[in-house]
């Protein structure tokens, strides 16, 4: 699928067909978002006063998790613990190549500073959203490049290889293929 605008691969806005800067020009009027007058915002600062010092602050910047005061942990922060947990159990299952196309994919699970290499490899065949009981999951996992993760999440999964494979695994949720007599 391309946007049907600039004819970029990327497609973000499946319903208008479009990618995510030609999306934000119809929504926003620019291609870079919503523009925002930090002078007419109240900016509060990321200090935290005494009253606050309970609470759990988790700010996600990419891949780096920062955590700062509180003693529970918030459920993004535990999805966010246990998807890396998961995710390196399958990398260990993995042969490192992608299973529609075998492209060479990164044999390193992390840099040297800890953060995640290639996130977008582990590609839910069921969404998360639709199966939430499904997400650590180790059958429900493709190892995909980042343009085979793309065809599989936002349409064109059944002309790839691994959808007959996949709607074997879940016939609940994957429409069988139809075969043409």
């Amino acid at each position: 699928m391309e946007c049907k605008k600039c004819g970029s691969k990327y497609v973000s806005n499946k319903w208008f067909k479009l990618c995510l800067e030609c999306n934000n020009e119809r929504v926003h009027g620019s291609k870079y978002g919503k523009q925002v007058d930090y002078k007419e915002k109240d900016i509060k600062s990321l200090k935290s006063s005494n009253k606050e010092s309970s609470k759990k602050r988790v700010i996600d910047k990419g891949q780096k998790i920062i955590v700062s005061g509180g003693n529970k942990k918030s459920k993004s922060f535990q999805n966010i613990l246990s998807d890396e947990i998961f995710y390196f159990k399958c990398f260990q299952n993995s042969d490192h190549k992608c299973e529609e196309c075998s492209t060479k994919l990164p044999e390193e699970f992390r840099t040297v500073d800890g953060d995640l290499i290639y996130r977008a490899r582990y590609s839910h065949i069921i969404p998360k959203s639709i199966a939430p009981e499904l997400r650590h999951e180790v059958d429900n996992i493709n190892h995909l490049c980042i343009e085979c993760h793309q065809k599989w999440d936002f349409g064109g999964k059944k002309e790839m290889r691994i959808y007959a494979k996949n709607q074997l695994m879940f016939p609940n949720y994957l429409k069988p293929l139809k075969s043409e007599d």
